[in-house]
């Protein structure tokens, strides 16, 4: 019915705690076998092969191969054993929230919920390991990986997450300590570790989570570069966010951050085409997501305008200045009226208080050479002598003053 070919080997080797019972079949561990050496009546979880206990006074009390062959996974594969009857018993499991990366952030396709258990099937071919443990949870098979401590590396559950998804099957990976002693795993906790603790464990593959991927990726486009080469990498940007000689475009990084965007830095796959930034907005209607599209883009547009204006500002000041230095060596030229500096901060804060209504990366210069801020905690507009921070990308009139850095 269902077939695994992996073969994933660490080295994690420690005494053997755990048995199967010859009559029984059950699971037990050292302390509940009453005899010692063959009478114990135990097999290995493993190889099958017979089980001496040693339950001496000066070690601690362990199993051993009769052939003393050096069955690595013994305790692993017995513990997979234990989980596979604990899952036949118990009624529901505790599954985690199903993430979908979108670029820089995460979504969850499904809040945690608790899945009913349907029909358990185990298979561990001789020398195999990780067993195949796959149960039924809300009707879908899902395979259940064990990780004793860190058990799996990247590689490892790359293989895993190809495999599940080539099989169709989820994928979840539930961590366990790892194997030490005997005290490290007992049923209790391994019932817990099933029923609870959703925030340790986490899927390798998740078929919800993979569906959801390919509507994003179909939903998506790499924008057309624009821009001469000499700009260098810039995209065609549906959102206004840069403009330049007539054309409107992103840098990289402004992709990197944008809502919009599924790709990491440096490359771009735009959502913004079919004006989606969530899972949710595949329900709603198109002509309502391009609005809010459009919307975004008039905002943009607003803002670029703002810091045209700003700029053309700066550079009215700029020749002002440069008029001042000329003149000023002129011996006909009269010496300027001294005028003091409250009267400078009264008629430079009137000059330049309605200069902070859209973000820069010019700062704010008044007449006098000064330059202000403004304080993003209080709110008011100060000279840049009294801010303990400012600046940074488009906050160039932006910081913190002194008095509100001290609260």
């Amino acid at each position: 019915m269902y077939k695994s070919f992996i073969n994933i080997k660490h080295l994690n080797r420690s005494h053997l705690y755990w048995g199967i019972d010859k009559t029984s079949g059950d699971v037990v561990d050292i302390d509940e076998v009453t005899k010692r050496g063959l009478n114990c009546n135990c097999r290995c979880a493993a190889c099958k092969g017979d089980f001496i206990a040693r339950k001496g006074e000066k070690n601690k009390h362990h199993f051993a191969h009769q052939s003393n062959y050096e069955c690595v996974y013994a305790n692993e594969i017995a513990i997979y054993l234990l989980t596979k009857k604990l899952l036949g018993q118990l009624g529901t499991i505790e599954l985690p929230a199903v993430p979908v990366k979108i670029g820089q952030r995460t979504e969850l396709a499904k809040e945690s919920w608790q899945a009913s258990i349907g029909e358990v099937h185990y298979q561990c071919e001789p020398e195999q390991y990780p067993p195949l443990l796959i149960a039924a949870l809300d009707n879908r098979p899902t395979r259940i990986i064990l990780s004793f401590g860190k058990y799996y590396n990247t590689e490892d559950l790359e293989k895993l997450r190809r495999e599940a998804k080539d099989s169709d099957w989820d994928c979840i990976s539930i961590p366990l300590p790892r194997i030490k002693d005997k005290e490290s795993i007992n049923p209790t906790m391994l019932r817990n570790s099933l029923q609870g603790c959703v925030q340790d464990k986490f899927w390798i593959r998740n078929a919800r989570a993979d569906r959801w991927k390919q509507r994003l990726e179909e939903a998506a486009m790499k924008p057309p570069q624009t821009c001469p080469s000499s700009w260098g990498a810039a995209y065609d940007c549906p959102l206004h966010l840069q403009f330049r000689e007539g054309k409107y475009y992103a840098r990289p990084y402004d992709c990197e951050s944008c809502c919009y965007n599924l790709a990491t830095y440096p490359e771009c796959k735009c959502l913004a085409f079919k004006g989606v930034q969530h899972l949710r907005d595949f329900k709603r209607p198109e002509e309502q997501l391009q609005a809010e599209v459009s919307e975004r883009r008039k905002a943009n547009e607003e803002r670029l305008r703002l810091i045209a204006i700003q700029q053309e500002q700066r550079e009215k000041l700029r020749n002002f200045r440069k008029l001042n230095q000329y003149y000023s060596g002129q011996a006909n030229k009269p010496k300027p009226v001294q005028i003091s500096r409250e009267e400078q901060l009264r008629i430079g804060r009137q000059e330049i208080k309605d200069r902070f209504t859209a973000p820069t990366d010019e700062p704010v210069f008044d007449r006098f050479n000064r330059r202000w801020l403004k304080c993003t905690r209080c709110g008011e507009i100060k000279p840049s002598e009294v801010m303990a921070s400012y600046g940074g990308r488009g906050m160039a009139h932006l910081g913190i003053c002194r008095d509100c850095s001290r609260l």
